[in-house]
C-alpha cells in the first residue's frame, strides 16, 4: 500500500521585526517594508525558501535601486499624459535599462526580458496590468532577472 506523504507548507518570512540597516533611517526602513509588502514573489520557482535572502539583498540594495528605478522611469516620461507615468516604469525604459546594463544575451534574448515585464505587471489573480510597473513590480523584475 502506497501511502502519501504530506509535506509541511513552507515557513514563510516575517519582516515584521527587521531594524534600519546602519545606513537607514526607520523612516527609510518603513519606505522599504511598504515596497516589501506590495512584491508578490509567489510565483517564482522555490518561493518561499528563498525569501529571507531576497528581502535581505534587496534591502541592502534598496536606495541604490530605486535610483536606477526613478532615473529610467524618468527618462520616457517626457510630454507624458498624468504624473503617475513618471512613477512607472514602461516596456520600453525597462528594454533601454537592459540594453545599457548588457541583460539581454543570446541565451537570454530581449523577448524574455519583456516577458519578464509583462509577468510583474500582471494584476491580482492575473488580471491584465496597466502597462507600467510600480517600484515594487520593477523590484520583483529585478528579482525574477536575478
Amino acid at each position: 500500500m502506497i501511502t502519501e506523504a504530506i509535506v509541511p507548507e513552507p515557513e514563510r518570512f516575517d519582516p515584521t521585526h527587521e531594524r534600519p540597516l546602519p545606513s537607514e533611517s526607520t523612516d527609510d526602513l518603513a519606505r522599504w517594508l511598504g515596497v516589501w509588502r506590495r512584491m508578490d514573489l509567489a510565483h517564482i520557482n522555490g518561493f518561499p525558501l528563498w525569501e529571507k535572502e531576497v528581502f535581505d539583498a534587496l534591502h541592502t540594495a534598496f536606495e541604490p535601486l530605486q535610483a536606477i528605478f526613478t532615473h529610467y522611469a524618468k527618462s520616457g516620461s517626457a510630454g507624458s499624459k498624468s504624473a503617475s507615468a513618471a512613477l512607472t516604469l514602461q516596456s520600453s525604459e525597462l528594454t533601454n535599462l537592459a540594453l545599457d546594463v548588457g541583460l539581454a544575451t543570446k541565451l537570454f534574448p530581449m523577448a524574455r526580458v519583456v516577458g519578464v515585464f509583462e509577468r510583474a505587471d500582471l494584476g491580482d489573480g492575473g488580471a491584465p496590468g496597466d502597462g507600467g510597473l510600480g517600484l515594487h513590480e520593477f523590484l520583483e523584475c529585478v528579482t525574477m532577472l536575478s
